[in-house]
């Protein structure tokens, strides 16, 4: 394609001296000779006839009310102007993070863990998407292009995120599997202590008559003893089973926020051919170099496009 981003400031058509505009602007000579007829011609007209009404109240409350719906249009072009500018520079800003935990991966002895830098990156560009629903039916083109960037951005950002953490995801599922089939072994060996009571003393026991939380909760009062809906499982495995849940998410929400970019950039499909045709395109597997720079010359283009530059 031949189309060019952003378009140079010398391709904006501006009308020459000998072109007709649509609504002609008289000159000051034609003004002066149509103002003295006109005067002229008042003169003739308020000597014959009486004076002309003042304008009706009905006459008047139209002019306001259409004043008042263009000024409304207006500032609501210059709200989603506004709003589309400030999330532009919001998400400017989130690539000068994404810079910072990029460089803080290659420096061994920097203190702070570049997953903290990722992760208040990704909590910036939620806050973003939150402040307008660019993935909405009512989202102009412009925003749809924008949203695609930001779930872009995520995406690639939570997959990062992932790999970072993916030894100790590793490790957790390991002691995890291994805890819940020493568990399921125990348990099955084991006989139920109330079961145990009723065959060889006969009697139940005075702990027997009266159930256990666990067994009222799992059972209620008339299911078999021992058949309770909840396990006691001690505090180290579930802080694994927590962490091991949240790292693993993170690759959930990554094919999440890469297909809703696939399915917002369908009607965008010019501009981002384009755009990978001018950048290297963003696949899974870019880097986040690669993002950074796919990201700042879309931001640039959608700045072009919006008169923001």
């Amino acid at each position: 394609m031949t189309h060019s981003w952003p378009p140079p400031l010398t391709a904006i058509h501006t009308p020459g001296k000998a072109e007709h505009t649509k609504f002609p602007i008289p000159n000051k000579e034609s003004q002066h000779v149509t103002s003295g007829y006109n005067t002229q011609k008042r003169c003739t007209v308020s000597a014959n006839k009486p004076a002309a009404k003042p304008p009706t109240a009905p006459q008047k409350s139209m002019l306001e009310d259409d004043l008042k719906i263009s000024s409304d249009e207006e500032e609501a072009e210059q709200q989603q102007d506004s709003s589309m500018g400030q999330n532009n520079r919001i998400l400017n800003g989130a690539l000068s993070f994404i810079d910072c935990g990029n460089a803080m991966e290659r420096d061994p002895l920097e203190a702070k863990s570049p997953y903290t830098m990722y992760s208040e990156t990704v909590e910036l560009i939620r806050y973003a998407m939150r402040l307008k629903n660019f993935a909405s039916h009512s989202a102009t083109v412009a925003e749809k292009k924008l949203a695609v960037l930001c779930n872009r951005c995520l995406s690639l950002l939570y997959l990062r995120m992932f790999h970072l953490k993916k030894d100790h995801a590793v490790k957790y599922s390991r002691s995890l599997m291994e805890y819940f089939k020493n568990s399921a072994k125990t348990s099955h060996q084991a006989p139920s202590p109330w079961r145990t009571n009723g065959k060889v003393n006969g009697t139940p026991s005075p702990l027997s008559l009266s159930p256990s939380p666990a067994s009222s909760v799992g059972g209620g009062s008339g299911g078999a003893p021992g058949s309770s809906g909840s396990v006691a499982i001690p505090q180290r495995i579930h802080h694994m089973a927590a962490s091991h849940v949240n790292i693993t998410n993170n690759i959930l929400r990554s094919y999440e926020h890469w297909e809703t970019a696939d399915r917002l950039a369908s009607d965008s499909q010019e501009f981002f051919q384009e755009l990978d045709s001018a950048m290297e395109p963003l696949s899974q597997q870019s880097s986040m170099t690669e993002l950074v720079r796919y990201i700042r010359q879309g931001l640039h283009w959608l700045r072009s496009e919006a008169h923001l530059l």
